[in-house]
């Protein structure tokens, strides 16, 4: 089910507001509960230390914010999209880690860090300043994460796990560092924050096993170079998904790892299957060709706002792809029909051989009038109409595009990340503002 613009809107001003007041409630009680120390501070110096406290606790309550988003809440999701909360993951993630620093900078400007003995009565102080470390080295992996040669879905584990416990040994930090929070308003607020991180951690461990239709594995077949397409047949109630959405599949039964990972519905709505297409780039997917006929697997979904259904736009789209970046755009265009507004797919790959849907795609070029299908190799010279050798720059979108109204058009972006940031560098350089543009980027 996709909402509506409106409801969207109105949904997402709702869990800002709710993430503002729980963020400047948290930063809220040092000022109105200090600690029996701050008796002694007066001046600029109690400002500055109550400002320091405010800053750790404001990233304790982040975090549990992250944990939230990240458990993947179908309400939140369809509020907020994908695409959008991983990189609102991203910048908070950088917030915390900001006043994290802050926290003891601020604190220890008034109370010299060298004042304090490493024994056993200051457990608290010390594991304070052990937590502002393993967020630092927690935080550099996180976002070194396509440097690193650590297996994802080893990656994956070790981030949710590390985001638990350090949350959990924050709050602990937070009650016995200071005893304005060993009663009242100050208490309850600690244990509000540890029931929601709780929840939300069982959630994400326990959904895999809950959530989701069981579907049959019919088919799997190579599809280019390094690709697999799959097409699955519930065996209960079927997804029902719109065009460009992805759902996330965990094989139950077969010779795979049982984990969740998300791919795009490359079928249209009304198809007696799923298909999907896998590129193999990973441990997990490049074990995808053992799968076989008969085999189980779990589907939860549908997510995304990747879809002409959320946002409508009768000027017409513009579809610019990069690889197997190609596939909400198969179910885009498996779901026109006639009446459908014009679409204008520009298709990027290194060679012809990689474009496994030319022929798909040349097919539904003469059922659809208002289709127009470009495809754009970067090794492979082709003398073809409507397929150019090179890159999707400005001097070639200038030169497909040159009967599209770009000011009334939307734009869908989807392929590897260097790719979707070239693409809407150019799209602005062309004046295509940045609220007609939709990307799609799996980053958890």
């Amino acid at each position: 089910m996709m909402l509506s613009s409106r409801r969207r809107l109105q949904g997402r001003m709702l869990l800002l507001l709710v993430a503002v007041v729980a963020v400047s409630f948290g930063a809220w009680l040092p000022w109105e509960y200090p600690s029996s120390s701050m008796l002694y501070k007066f001046g600029i110096d109690r400002d500055i230390l109550t400002l320091g406290k405010s800053a750790g606790v404001a990233a304790i309550v982040l975090m549990g914010l992250q944990i939230l988003f990240i458990a993947r809440f179908t309400m939140i999701e369809r509020l907020v999209g994908y695409d959008r909360m991983v990189r609102i993951h991203r910048m908070v993630g950088i917030t915390i880690v900001a006043l994290a620093v802050m926290h003891p900078l601020l604190v220890f400007s008034i109370d010299d860090v060298a004042t304090i003995p490493v024994k056993w009565e200051y457990w608290p102080e010390i594991l304070g300043g052990g937590l502002l470390i393993s967020l630092s080295i927690y935080a550099a992996i996180a976002y070194g994460r396509s440097f690193s040669r650590i297996p994802y879905h080893y990656w994956k584990w070790m981030h949710q796990a590390g985001a638990i416990v350090l949350v959990v040994t924050s709050l602990v930090h937070v009650y016995y560092v200071t005893d304005s929070y060993h009663s009242g308003v100050p208490l309850v607020f600690l244990v509000c924050v540890g029931i929601v991180v709780v929840v939300c951690w069982g959630w994400i461990l326990f959904r895999p096993f809950m959530d989701g239709e069981k579907h049959e594995v019919v088919s799997l077949t190579r599809v280019g170079p390094a690709a697999r397409e799959l097409r699955l047949r519930p065996l209960g109630n079927p997804i029902r998904h719109a065009p460009g959405q992805f759902a996330y599949i965990n094989v139950t039964d077969g010779p795979i790892p049982s984990e969740p990972h998300p791919f795009t519905i490359s079928s249209s709505p009304g198809a007696d299957t799923l298909r999907f297409v896998i590129r193999c780039c990973g441990d997990w997917t490049n074990r995808v060709g053992q799968l076989r006929v008969g085999d189980t697997v779990q589907v939860s979904g549908p997510y995304g706002m990747f879809s002409p259904e959320a946002y409508g736009c009768e000027a017409g789209y513009v579809c610019i792809a990069g690889g197997v970046g190609i596939t909400p755009m198969l179910s885009m265009i498996e779901n026109m029909d006639e009446l459908s507004p014009p679409l204008h797919l520009v298709w990027s790959n290194r060679t012809v051989e990689d474009a496994f849907a030319r022929e798909e795609l040349k097919e539904h070029a003469l059922r659809l009038h208002q289709l127009d299908v470009t495809h754009v190799f970067s090794r492979d010279a082709t003398s073809v109409d409507n397929e150019y050798t090179g890159r999707v720059n400005h001097d070639l979108l200038d030169r497909v595009l040159a009967e599209v109204p770009l000011s009334d058009s939307l734009f869908f972006v989807c392929g590897p990340q260097p790719f979707m940031e070239s693409v809407q560098r150019t799209l602005s350089e062309m004046g295509v503002p940045p609220s007609q543009i939709v990307t799609e980027e799996f980053g958890f």
